[in-house]
C-alpha cells in the first residue's frame, strides 16, 4: 500500500510540474535563464578548476604530501586515516561539491569506507572561501573583514563538528597509508578534468531544477504567501521578509543569500551564517549525485547540515553584530549574477563541453585506446 501510494504521489508531482511547464511558461523561461546564468559567470569559472585540482591531487604524488602534513591532524582530531586529509583539505577550499567528488573517487579505489566518507560530509560540506569572503561579505555585508568572522566560524564549527563525530571511533594506529599507486602526471590530469566535466554537468542539471523551481514559487506568490504565514505564526517575531528569503535560501544557496539584501542587519547577521553552513538542498542532491550508490545516507547528511548551521549562526550572529553594515552595500539592488567576465565564463563553457565530448570517445573499446593508467 505504501508502493501503491508512493507511486501515485510521484504520478501526480509529475503531471502538476508539466502543467506547471506548460502554462507557465514565460516562469520557466525565467527560470533557466537565471540558471544558466548563474552556471555560466559563478559556478563553472569558480568550482570547475578546484573539482580538477581536488581528483588531480588525489590520483597523484601530490597527495601524499598532503597526507604527510595533515596527516596528524585528520589521525588525531578527526580520527580518521591519513589519506583522507587531502579530501578534508579540498572540501574547505574547493566550494561545496568538490569534497563529495573527490571522496567518491576515495570510496571506488577503496581508500576510503562508507562510514568515514558519512563523517567527513557531516562537517566538512563548506562553502569557497572566495564565495564566503567576497561574494557575502564585501559584495553582500560591506566588509571583508565580516565576510572572514563568517567563514572563520565556518570552519572552526566544521572543526568542532569533526571532533565530536569522532569521539566514538578509534583512533588509527600507524601514519600508514592505504592510497592506491599514483599515477603519471599525464594520466592524472586526463582522469581528473574527465572527472570535473561529468561533476560540472550534474551539479548545473540540479541549478537548472532548482532555479526553474524558484522561479515558479516566486512568479505564483508561493514565496511571500510563505513569508506572511509564518510571520502571522511566530506573531511578528520573524518578519514575512526573512521567512520568504530563507525558503530561497533552503532551495538555492546563491539565490537565497543575494535575497538576505532586503532584511535588517540583524536578520543577514543570523540567517546569512545558517544558510552559508547549511547549503541548501540543491547542493545536498549534487553531493548525493557524486556519492549516488556508495552507502552514504542522504537523511543524516541533512541533518548534519542543519546542526552545522544552526552552529555556525548562534557562532557567528553576536560577533558580526559588531559591525556598521555598509548603507551602499545594503541599499543595492541584489545582482548576485553580475560582475565576471562574460568572455572568460563562455570560453570556460565551451571548453568544458569539448572536454566531454573528448571523455565520451574515451568510452570506445578498450582496444582502440591507452587505459588511463598508462604512462603517456
Amino acid at each position: 500500500m505504501k508502493e501503491r501510494l508512493y507511486a501515485m504521489l510521484n504520478a501526480i508531482g509529475v503531471v502538476l510540474f508539466a502543467v506547471a511547464l506548460l502554462g507557465f511558461s514565460p516562469l520557466t523561461t525565467r527560470g533557466i535563464s537565471q540558471g544558466l546564468a548563474l552556471c555560466g559567470r559563478v559556478l563553472i569559472p569558480s568550482l570547475f578548476p578546484f573539482m580538477a585540482l581536488a581528483v588531480f591531487v588525489g590520483r597523484s604524488r601530490a597527495g601524499a604530501v598532503f597526507c604527510r602534513l595533515l596527516g596528524p591532524l585528520c589521525r588525531r582530531w578527526l580520527r580518521l586515516p591519513p589519506q583522507l586529509a587531502p579530501a578534508v583539505l579540498m572540501s574547505f577550499i574547493g566550494g561545496y561539491p568538490v569534497g563529495a567528488r573527490m571522496l567518491a573517487g576515495m570510496l571506488d579505489r577503496g581508500e576510503a569506507t562508507p562510514e568515514q566518507a558519512q563523517r567527513i560530509l557531516s562537517f566538512a560540506i563548506t562553502p569557497a572561501p572566495s564565495f564566503a569572503i567576497v561574494t557575502l561579505g564585501a559584495g553582500l555585508m560591506g566588509s571583508t573583514k565580516a565576510g572572514t568572522i563568517l567563514y572563520g566560524c565556518h570552519l572552526f564549527t566544521a572543526l568542532l563538528l569533526g571532533g565530536w563525530y569522532a569521539r566514538r571511533s578509534k583512533t588509527p594506529q600507524t601514519m600508514e597509508t592505504k592510497s592506491s599507486s599514483p599515477l603519471p602526471f599525464s594520466a592524472a590530469l586526463v582522469e581528473s578534468t574527465s572527472a570535473a566535466v561529468e561533476g560540472m554537468l550534474s551539479i548545473c542539471g540540479f541549478v537548472l531544477l532548482f532555479s526553474t523551481l524558484l522561479s515558479f514559487l516566486q512568479g505564483c506568490g508561493a514565496t511571500q504567501l510563505f513569508g506572511k504565514v509564518v510571520a502571522f505564526l511566530s506573531c511578528g517575531k520573524i518578519s514575512a521578509e526573512a521567512a520568504a528569503a530563507a525558503l530561497c535560501g533552503l532551495l538555492e544557496i546563491t539565490c537565497g543569500a543575494f535575497a538576505c539584501q532586503t532584511l535588517s542587519w540583524q536578520g543577514i547577521c543570523v540567517l546569512l551564517p545558517f544558510l552559508a553552513s547549511f547549503g541548501s538542498l540543491s547542493v545536498l542532491c549534487q553531493v548525493s549525485a557524486c556519492l549516488n550508490g556508495r552507502g552514504v545516507s542522504t537523511a543524516a547528511l541533512l541533518c548534519g547540515r542543519l546542526t552545522h548551521g544552526f552552529l555556525s549562526a548562534l557562532m557567528a550572529a553576536p560577533l558580526l553584530w559588531q559591525f556598521s553594515p555598509s548603507v551602499e552595500a545594503l541599499a543595492r539592488p541584489a545582482q548576485p549574477l553580475g560582475g565576471s567576465a562574460p568572455v572568460l565564463s563562455t570560453l570556460a563553457l565551451l571548453g568544458m563541453c569539448s572536454l566531454f565530448l573528448l571523455s565520451l570517445e574515451g568510452t570506445a573499446p578498450a582496444k582502440k585506446f591507452p587505459s588511463k593508467s598508462a604512462n603517456f
